[in-house]
């Protein structure tokens, strides 16, 4: 993704991969260099919140899971 948007000054709404139709920006919240595309493609989408992806399982995540224990303690 980095290597097509070398050069370019701002993302648009218009703004597509030359290689697919479709981009997903998933990360990890706690991952240190890990950042949201979508605030440089649409400022709007600054305030929007990242939704969490549920886990592969159906189980909650582990630090999800430590929060609900901890709260209900």
């Amino acid at each position: 993704m980095f290597e097509c948007i070398r050069g370019v000054e701002s993302l648009g709404t218009e703004f597509a991969l030359p290689t697919c139709d479709n981009f997903f920006n998933i990360f990890h919240p706690y991952d240190p260099i890990a950042y949201r595309i979508e605030p440089l493609i649409n400022p709007r989408m600054r305030d929007v919140k990242p939704s969490l992806i549920p886990h592969h399982k159906g189980r909650k995540r582990m630090h999800l899971g430590m929060s609900f224990i901890c709260v209900s303690i």
